[in-house]
């Protein structure tokens, strides 16, 4: 496939585009919502607060904490995403360092695109699965956008892709090497992203399995095997050892992501009663979702929102007059915050959960999963886009970018999931990769929650089964060019 050299010029020409279309998708969204430009490129990400706004502080008051309105949290985000904007803040002023940042994210997003290509090859070496893959995830426009955002989203993407290619590599190979970078990689996205600690169970079993395969089985080597798998937790370990110690001394507990899972947010314990009692029949709990129960309950105007409880939330041991009781408590509560109105709202919201779980077990255990599973999964791949028509720069031509991200998903969703089943009972890549996605998917459907960004690292593991399930079916880049295919193209190894 490609030389070092022209790997190198391929990664200049995909920055270079990357870094346009980061140009163009940061002015759609200042356009119309001028209040989030942080720079010239750099977009506030909604969580920016608490992730940069804390090292923000750490270096006007030497105090590492975000305001969350209420308190301040000096162990809701760790620091580690926080970092590099640190050393950059030592240099440049708010804004350049910003922006600074937001390139960085898209020259790993670009490096990324390129690291995908280079594993779909491995999979299936044929030149097609190159450069499909490299299509593919350059096209992935929904994701891509969040390289403008100063959060987690993107860079932790550009990571796990790293991860996988590693991982596969050890896994063809069985080069100890590679497992060490993927354990690096793993420990970068867990440090972004700490609920995918859910993936080292996986990891640690089947990188363990890959060692021992067709190898002596004797104590001896069961014990070395045993030791190098455990020894890929020290990148994690390191990583997290100053954090844990910090807290030890500052809280003298034992903190090693989080203060607890929603960051140390303004979170009154109705939001929590509430989101459980929606969460029991399936209803979500973010407020932005005009069509969902979260905006029904945490929007004041009605107008504001187009939803109404559904009738399978309904039971015999309550009414509806009950909820809309219930909601109106709420409001209060959200308007003048007592800890005592606090309390007994949620007491009342707990109540009605324990009367549905009660009286509706099939619906609650299993049929309200069944309603996230579509809410985080059926939808069209636009969420993140500033393209509407309702929106100040909207121009029709913008609606292809629309398109392409429902074709892909439509595709990565269908094809995507056959082709990843294939390959994985055929044996071209490890069983890890399926594993993956499943895990990521029953853990948010127990949390119950409809938010999709949460499983958007799924969406490479489905791209690598569609770009693997066409290319199998045929070279689909026989029209691209001699010139282009001369330049780029060398069919020595990868």
């Amino acid at each position: 496939m490609l030389n070092w050299k022209k790997t190198l010029i391929l990664l200049a020409i995909t920055f270079t585009l990357k870094l346009a279309l980061g140009l163009y998708f940061s002015h759609l969204l200042v356009c119309q919502f001028p209040e989030r430009q942080r720079g010239f490129i750099a977009i506030d990400g909604g969580d920016t607060f608490s992730y940069l706004g804390a090292i923000d502080n750490y270096i006007a008051e030497g105090e590492y904490y975000f305001w969350n309105g209420a308190r301040k949290v000096s162990a809701g985000r760790m620091p580690y995403y926080g970092a590099p904007y640190f050393l950059l803040r030592l240099l440049f002023d708010k804004s350049a360092a910003y922006d600074i940042y937001v390139i960085i994210q898209i020259l790993f997003d670009a490096l990324a695109t390129i690291v995908f290509a280079r594993l779909c090859f491995n999979v299936l070496p044929v030149k097609s699965a190159f450069w499909l893959g490299y299509v593919f995830y350059f096209s992935s426009f929904n994701f891509f956008v969040l390289s403008v955002a100063l959060w987690t989203e993107n860079l932790s993407l550009s990571f796990l892709v790293f991860f996988l290619y590693s991982f596969h590599r050890f896994w063809k190979k069985r080069d100890l090497k590679d497992a060490v970078w993927s354990s690096i990689f793993l420990a970068l996205i867990t440090s972004l992203k700490p609920y995918l600690v859910i993936i080292y169970p996986l990891f640690f079993v089947l990188v363990w399995l890959n060692l021992r395969k067709n190898q002596a089985r004797n104590f001896a080597s069961s014990l070395r095997y045993l030791s190098q798998t455990a020894a890929l937790g020290l990148p994690l370990l390191i990583l997290l050892a100053p954090w844990i110690g910090r807290n030890m001394m500052v809280f003298g507990k034992f903190i090693p992501a989080q203060e607890n899972i929603w960051a140390g947010y303004n979170v009154s314990e109705t939001q929590l009663a509430f989101a459980e009692f929606a969460g029991a029949w399936g209803g979500g709990s973010i407020s932005w979702d005009s069509a969902d129960a979260g905006c029904y309950f945490l929007v004041r105007e009605k107008a504001d929102c187009d939803y109404s409880i559904p009738e399978y939330a309904l039971t015999d041991g309550y009414s509806r007059g009950e909820i809309e009781r219930v909601r109106q408590n709420f409001f209060k509560l959200q308007e003048n915050y007592t800890s005592e109105l606090d309390a007994a709202t949620a007491s009342e919201f707990a109540r009605l959960t324990k009367i549905y779980r009660q009286e509706q077990p099939f619906r609650y255990y299993v049929g309200s999963k069944f309603i996230f599973l579509k809410k985080l999964f059926w939808h069209t791949n636009n969420y993140n886009l500033p393209i509407h028509p309702s929106f100040k720069c909207f121009s029709s031509y913008q609606l292809s970018f629309k398109i392409v991200q429902f074709g892909i998903y439509l595709l990565s969703l269908t094809l995507g999931t056959v082709g990843l089943v294939k390959i994985t009972i055929q044996g071209k890549i490890s069983v890890l990769f399926i594993s993956i996605a499943l895990a990521i998917i029953i853990f948010f459907l127990e949390l119950r929650t409809s938010e999709q960004r949460y499983v958007s690292q799924i969406f490479p593991i489905l791209l690598i089964g569609l770009t693997i399930f066409l290319c199998s079916r045929g070279n689909l880049l026989k029209p691209v060019s001699k010139v282009f295919r001369n330049f780029f193209l060398n069919t020595n190894k990868l």
